[in-house]
């Protein structure tokens, strides 16, 4: 999971408050952290919509459009177990909402900074007026984009069932100390989370 810090600034990214994002990166330490979803701050804002300025503030203060470590949400992981790479698309995630002001903003904050990129390349057919060439170029991103590979989803499912598993064995916890139910015991929990029957 992430830390409260990272979700504060995913949360600032998504809202649009690129002050806000300026205040919590130098807090988070890393503004490509992901979540289990693999989610960053950079694709919740991308998925939001007239979240243009702060998707540029985030590139230009270095979010990465597919970030290439896994950051600290792997809280149920040990280190050797952890998968590099995989966060989730920020230009796809634009694309799939339809978002074009913030794919135009992406493509061409990559396209200045790497001219000789793919992104210069899609630029370039994004700016024609016929998209066709562009809509089949970000088709065959998503068609091999890593986070659909099997192994990844198989590692972020992973993930989300032992975040849920700790999640209902806390609440049950916490009722107990409360005095609104009995003690259950650890063994008695089913792995996904739920009281053996």
């Amino acid at each position: 999971m992430l830390s409260s810090w990272n979700s504060a600034l995913s949360l600032a990214a998504e809202l649009g408050k690129p002050d806000l994002c300026k205040r919590l990166i130098p807090i988070t330490g890393d503004i490509n952290s992901q979540d289990g979803d693999g989610d960053t701050a950079l694709s919740n804002a991308a998925t939001s919509a007239d979240q243009s300025p702060t998707v540029e503030f985030l590139l230009d203060a270095g979010a990465e459009i597919v970030p290439q470590q896994p950051g600290p949400h792997c809280s149920f992981l040990a280190p050797s177990e952890r998968m590099k790479g995989f966060g989730l698309d920020a230009l796809l995630k634009a694309w799939n909402k339809q978002h074009l002001g913030i794919v135009r903003t992406i493509l061409e904050h990559a396209a200045l900074h790497t001219p000789a990129s793919e992104y210069a390349t899609a630029l370039e057919l994004w700016q024609m007026k016929d998209k066709k060439d562009f809509e089949a170029w970000i088709s065959a991103r998503s068609a091999n984009a890593p986070e659909n590979r099997p192994e990844v989803v198989a590692f972020r499912g992973e993930i989300k069932r032992r975040e849920k598993e700790t999640l209902e064995f806390n609440k049950q916890r916490i009722a107990v100390e409360m005095g609104i139910a009995p003690p259950v015991a650890e063994s008695d929990v089913k792995s996904d989370g739920g009281e053996k029957k």
